[in-house]
């Protein structure tokens, strides 16, 4: 990092903290009047108060709106976050870490630590050419890392005729609990208690985001859709009124004319999570077209052979073996190029891994390794993985090979 990066902490201002607490004060209180009066009626409200006094938690510990910039020294070096001769983050606690715009403090920093009761660390920095040096320095940037993000549920991504579908979709259902109820009482009973969970996981199941560097990966209710950056065109980020609230969260224009959204969440409860995966998606993008350049993969191909074939002559492209009149052998750091870079296409990136895997050397495969990581494709990042290890047979590799090339074909028909 530059030695005159000016990196200070954010940190919840004391009224903000002191509000948070008061719910949780006032369940102490009623709880010790309630004993002392021998009424436990009193206790109702503390349901109520609890609830409140999660939210308030929930609310300071991630709004920067609420935080104010302490002056501290403070070093970013491989092992985690320094201040001072104190640790205050090991590297080996860091999930994660984003880089995004903020309106009172410019540029926010955020580490995410593992465990869902860990604290975060917020940092302000000057410039953006540091706070993405912060990232690099710790191995969190886009370019090294696959970011997931938490958004709503896929329902509300859906246009607004779509959605109001979805939503009234259930209420034949619901009608038939009903008037089963009537009839049946018990098997009614049944019903409704059985339909109303799955409704609400329906409608409130939140969606995983993974942004790597070769696209955006939406996980929601066991199903999968990924958007490949060959496809995307630029991204911005809306705020958006329907039904009287507003939602916020990321657009990703296609080359075809084409959207997808994404949708963070109502704008009073998001947190700035739309604001976050917007930049990451963008930083991500960014990367994936400064690695784009002109690869010739045509050595890859599969040609006419069949897939274990195609394996086996793959093997032998990096080394001095024969390969046959159509292939010649090809050095390994080309292979290896292709491996990495994310705008080559899946099949091209798989094959070029399966080719170079046997003569890498080890800064070679932790370099292959990194890329992996930050594949968002499922199917792209199993292949990898499966040529990375040394275990995985023939046949598998061939598999993996033939599934993303069935993939890309079936996509080059479609469109």
């Amino acid at each position: 990092m530059p030695e005159r990066a000016k990196i200070d902490l954010l940190r919840t201002k004391p009224v903000w903290r002191a509000l948070a607490l008061l719910p949780w004060l006032a369940c102490v209180l009623i709880a010790l009047a309630a004993a002392s009066v021998g009424e436990p009626a009193w206790l109702t409200p503390l349901i109520h108060l609890s609830g409140l006094g999660l939210m308030g938690q929930w609310y300071v510990a991630r709004h920067t709106g609420v935080m104010r910039r302490e002056e501290a020294e403070l070093r970013i070096e491989e092992s985690g976050v320094w201040q001072g001769s104190t640790l205050l983050l090991p590297r080996e606690e860091l999930r994660q870490g984003f880089l995004r715009p903020d309106e009172r403090h410019g540029l926010v920093l955020h580490l995410e630590r593992k465990g869902k009761l860990a604290r975060d660390l917020r940092l302000a920095v000057d410039d953006e050419e540091s706070a993405r040096a912060a990232l690099r320095t710790l191995g969190v940037d886009a370019s090294q890392k696959v970011a997931t993000l938490r958004a709503a549920s896929r329902v509300y991504s859906y246009s607004r005729a779509k959605r109001t579908l979805a939503f009234l979709s259930p209420l034949p259902l619901v009608f038939g609990t009903v008037v089963a109820m009537k009839w049946l009482p018990v098997l009614g009973l049944i019903g409704l208690v059985a339909l109303m969970p799955l409704l609400l996981a329906w409608m409130l199941a939140p969606s995983s985001v993974d942004v790597g560097v070769d696209g955006v990966l939406v996980r929601w209710l066991g199903t999968r859709r990924f958007i490949a950056f060959e496809r995307v065109s630029h991204v911005e980020h809306f705020e958006e009124r329907d039904f009287n609230k507003v939602y916020l969260g990321v657009r990703l224009h296609l080359d075809d004319g084409s959207t997808e959204r994404i949708v963070t969440g109502q704008k009073r409860f998001d947190g700035d999570t739309s604001k976050t995966l917007h930049a990451r998606i963008e930083q991500a993008l960014e990367a994936y077209r400064r690695g784009a350049g002109e690869v010739d993969a045509s050595a890859l191909a599969r040609r006419d052979q069949r897939p274990l074939d195609w394996v086996r002559s793959l093997r032998a492209l990096s080394s001095d073996a024969q390969v046959g009149p159509r292939r010649a052998p090809v050095a390994p750091e080309r292979l290896l190029r292709v491996a990495v870079d994310p705008s080559a296409s899946p099949t091209a990136r798989a094959s070029a891994a399966v080719a170079v895997a046997p003569v890498m050397t080890p800064e070679e495969r932790a370099k292959l390794r990194i890329a992996t990581e930050t594949t968002a494709s499922p199917k792209l990042r199993m292949a990898l993985e499966a040529a990375l290890s040394a275990d995985t047979s023939e046949e598998a590799l061939a598999e993996a090979l033939a599934e993303l090339e069935g993939d890309e074909r079936a996509a080059a028909r479609s469109s």
